[in-house]
């Protein structure tokens, strides 16, 4: 049995005596149910054949944030909260579909400047009694390092689908900046508490004013426990793929490259850092002023290929290419009959 830490044995105790849910929806097996306690909001899950989850999408550290507005639509629910350390908003939607999917975005606009020194994980396994400390399960896969932050788990007391979790740590960019910090495993945690920590700040705070995401986490539930490995996998690529098809899109960005490209030619022809000498024929350097390196012929090759798609593309008869192909025969090696990485002459 894996002890828990005192704000996990604080938070089983309020969920366990919660009555009045703010918001209740059911997809698929799973039954979604909203609480407010001392200092948080939870979305309490019961998952098939009696397992529990809880989701953590705000956390006021201590004080008791007050609801100022709840807007309930066909997805979810929006939730504004005020505490004295800022005010909070949580946007959570709950999805049907092939697989029940729960999105839970939460941004805070602090009142003052905030040091981050600890945050709890985001995620609370509990029995129906609100119980941590009596489940098991197990995390098949989560983030390693900088990577994806997400865990795949599933319960095996009581046993139940697997869950995928996913942290959208592009999101979270505006607090790594403001307080110099990494998402590097940021999203693991030991049973029951699992999920999504802030990085603590402790040297350069969140500026007050400021409107600043702290979570966005997309969750993704199993319909079938899976009896073996190939099944697990199978199952992981699924939600995967409810998850994948749900994230934000970044905006197009149209570049164009008809500009860039005669730029970029612009300036590999008549950059004298590009080129050296030997006798009597320019060659490409390996890098922009190395000298000291002879003239290979993989670079003049790398170069010239490009430069023959973009001649035949532009229909543009090239000068340069005339250039590269007059230098080559100098890399043929008559004693050895073939080519040579190296300029012999150089």
């Amino acid at each position: 049995m894996n002890g828990i830490s005192p704000w996990a044995a604080a938070a089983a105790s309020e969920l366990a005596e919660a009555e009045h849910a703010l918001y209740e929806h059911s997809a698929g097996a799973c039954h979604f149910k909203i609480y407010q306690t001392i200092d948080s909001v939870w979305i309490a899950v019961e998952l098939p054949n009696g397992g529990n989850m809880a989701f953590r999408p705000v956390f006021a550290v201590g004080d008791s944030p007050e609801i100022n507005r709840i807007s309930t639509n066909d997805a979810g629910v929006d939730i504004w909260l005020s505490s004295d350390i800022g005010t909070f908003e949580a946007r959570i939607k709950i999805e049907s579909g092939d697989f029940p999917v729960l999105r839970y975005t939460t941004s805070i606009k602090p009142e003052k400047d905030l040091y981050f020194p600890f945050w709890p994980r985001d995620i609370l396994v509990t029995t129906r009694h609100g119980k941590p400390e009596n489940t098991e399960g197990q995390i098949h896969a989560s983030q390693w390092g900088t990577r994806s932050g997400f865990i795949y788990m599933s319960l095996t007391r009581p046993k139940s689908t697997p869950i995928l979790y996913l942290q959208n740590l592009t999101a979270l960019n505006d607090y790594c900046q403001q307080t110099e910090t990494s998402l590097g495993d940021s999203v693991g945690g030991n049973w029951p508490e699992l999920g999504f920590a802030l990085p603590a700040a402790n040297k350069i705070p969140l500026r007050a004013g400021k409107k600043v995401i702290l979570n966005d986490a997309f969750v993704a539930f199993g319909n079938n426990v899976p009896e073996t490995e190939p099944e697990l996998i199978h199952g992981y690529l699924d939600l995967l793929a409810s998850i994948y098809l749900r994230l934000p899109l970044p905006e197009t960005n149209y570049q164009q490259w008809p500009n860039i490209l005669e730029s970029g030619l612009k300036d590999l022809v008549g950059s004298p850092g590009c080129w050296t000498q030997v006798a009597g024929h320019r060659y490409f350097n390996a890098y922009v002023c190395d000298y000291n390196t002879p003239p290979e012929i993989m670079v003049q090759l790398a170069v010239a290929l490009p430069l023959l798609d973009y001649a035949e593309w532009s229909k543009q008869e090239l000068e340069v290419i005339k250039t590269i192909k007059a230098g080559l025969p100098a890399f043929f090696d008559k004693k050895l009959g073939t080519i040579t990485r190296w300029l012999p002459a150089a």
